[in-house]
């Protein structure tokens, strides 16, 4: 299906279900080695037991060993948020194929691995999301009409309490669901007939801010930099009859006033790339880059850090360049680079030592190496050797 297609016709309308939209997929690693991800590292995790105690039981990270060894045969769930830190060429293999959506809108790769009957039960998300099956079979319902508001009590999640199931599919390795916002949904797995690895599954979700989460983020900054305190005058002001009355020009005078804090439309644009570009965490080094690529691809300079965020905006007279929330002014000239940099999570020899001949690259280069948003081959074979 082509990019605008599925834009015009399914992009926050109605779900669809493509097989085989990633042929050949394997699991990039056991659930032993899941589980020993979340005990060893400061992974966003959490488990989620149907039959626990209470029912629907949720037990976040920090994980510990003996959390696995208490499970029951069937029945539960684990996820991991930010997957794609940890084995940073699924960048490439998973989250890259959805980069016609803006990066800005991408939140993380989650993975799930799940025995049989495993779920985090009927409940519905505020965000879009794309479910691939990894291993083993899970099956998928769907629920237009359920009750938001109608939720399970005595549990940490956001579990449905009827669900009536009207679209059923039950996805295989390889095959995928999108799914837009607010649609109730179910997904229970099951191990299949041809695996013994589980069920797992991944899920590319999407950042959508709401308005107060904007609101309450550009006030702070506002707080921080000490900025929106002009007081609000009003020379030549007329003597007013109603003395409870306040009027509409002061209504309007005032609406002016809050307006005039968020600044022209350059600060605005300003602030959301920091803002937009933040990190979410700081994944350990040692799961940092992918060694078998970096090892086997001589052809590899340098790559960025599977953490940072990166974005620019284009003004009259410069770029304005966002780097893990911090914003930097470049001249028209480094336009195309920005956007090379961007493009890419691996940057070629040649095509760097070709960039690099260029002042202004140079400068930008530099600027990124300082940032922590790349780093070369050379140190990370230094920490390596270390």
């Amino acid at each position: 299906m082509k990019q605008k297609t599925f834009l015009n016709n399914y992009w926050q309308q109605q779900p669809l279900v493509i097989r085989q939209a990633f042929p050949g997929i394997q699991p990039p690693c056991s659930a032993e080695e899941l589980a020993g991800l979340c005990c060893d590292t400061e992974a966003p995790a959490r488990l989620v037991i149907e039959h626990g105690n209470p029912p629907w039981q949720v037990i976040q990270s920090p994980l510990q060993e003996h959390h696995f060894l208490q499970l029951p045969d069937t029945h539960w769930s684990l996820l991991v948020n930010d997957f794609e830190h940890y084995y940073p060429h699924l960048l490439d293999e998973i989250i890259a194929p959805f980069r016609f959506i803006p990066d800005w809108r991408i939140d993380d790769l989650m993975v799930s691995y799940a025995p049989e009957g495993g779920s985090v039960g009927p409940h519905i998300d505020e965000y879009d999301v794309f479910l691939i099956q990894v291993s083993g079979e899970r099956h998928w319902m769907l629920d237009p009409d359920a009750n938001p508001a109608n939720l399970v009590t005595a549990t940490d999640l956001k579990i449905l309490n009827t669900f009536h199931p009207q679209q059923e599919w039950t996805l295989r390795p390889g095959d995928m669901l999108y799914l837009p916002p607010h649609l109730a949904h179910y997904g229970v797995a099951k191990t299949g007939t041809e695996t013994t690895q589980g069920c797992m599954t991944y899920s590319v979700g999407f950042r959508a801010p709401n308005q107060q989460e904007l609101l309450g983020a550009w006030l702070d900054d506002l707080l921080e930099h000490n900025e929106g305190i002009q007081r609000f005058s009003d020379p030549q002001r007329q003597p007013q009859q109603q003395k409870g009355e306040i009027s509409t020009g002061d209504i309007t005078a005032l609406k002016q006033l809050l307006l005039q804090s968020t600044g022209a439309p350059a600060t605005i644009a300003d602030w959301l790339g920091r803002y937009l570009t933040q990190p979410k965490s700081n994944p350990p080094a040692q799961h940092f880059p992918d060694s078998h690529l970096i090892e086997t691809e001589e052809s590899i300079h340098c790559f960025r850090h599977p953490d940072s965020r990166i974005a620019w905006v284009q003004h009259p007279q410069n770029l304005q360049l966002f780097v893990n929330g911090e914003a930097s002014s470049w001249p028209l000239a480094c336009l195309y680079d920005i956007q090379y940099l961007c493009e890419y999570y691996y940057y070629k020899q040649d095509e760097m030592e070709k960039r690099l001949k260029q002042n202004h690259f140079r400068q930008l280069y530099q600027y990124l190496l300082e940032q922590d948003f790349i780093q070369t081959r050379e140190s990370w074979e230094a920490t390596q050797e270390a």
